[in-house]
């Protein structure tokens, strides 16, 4: 678990105004790179389906896998936002549609990274952050890099610019 201040969680989970999200405990390893996952049903953003995934994994070279593709000089994790294949939402690993929604690389530690994905699911059940891209994937890629640039910032010690984003 990180060091990092993230959100109360509510029963294990978060509920806000456009959704829930609860942690993925079972099956997290089966992925073994994957530091934290996080599954939301927020039904409002896409008429057909309701579930997504919000997983970040470290970069580090692992023995036996190829070595990860990074897309960010120097980046050391990447934070990604998946749409849940419908009626497998439960199932680790992610059964998912594509394209992804959200990639994000960065800089970080293990315990940044685990706090971004908290902070991530917490942010699309109350109505800050848009999980389907189809909606505009330039400009809902684009708000997500700000606002990851932004929480990073703010567990770093930054402070928080958005009124409403608990500090």
């Amino acid at each position: 678990m990180s060091a990092l201040r993230v959100p109360e969680a509510v029963d294990g989970g978060y509920v806000g105004p456009a959704g829930t999200a609860r942690p993925v405990v079972e099956g997290l390893g089966e992925t073994p790179a994957m530091l934290a996952a996080w599954v939301v049903d927020a039904p409002g953003f896409h008429p057909l389906w309701s579930g997504y995934g919000v997983g970040v994994i470290h970069l580090r070279d692992m023995p036996g896998l190829s070595p990860a593709k990074r897309y960010v000089l120097d980046a050391t994790h990447e934070l990604v936002v998946v749409t849940l294949e419908p009626g497998r939402e439960t199932e680790v690993p992610w059964a998912i549609l594509t394209p992804v929604n959200v990639v994000h690389q960065f800089l970080g530690t293990d315990d940044e990274a685990v706090a971004l994905a908290a902070w991530s699911a917490w942010g699309i059940v109350n109505g800050y952050l848009e999980p389907e891209a189809s909606n505009g994937p330039e400009r809902i890629r684009a708000g997500w890099a700000v606002a990851l640039a932004e929480t990073l910032e703010h567990l770093r010690g930054g402070g928080h610019p958005h009124p409403g984003v608990p500090s």
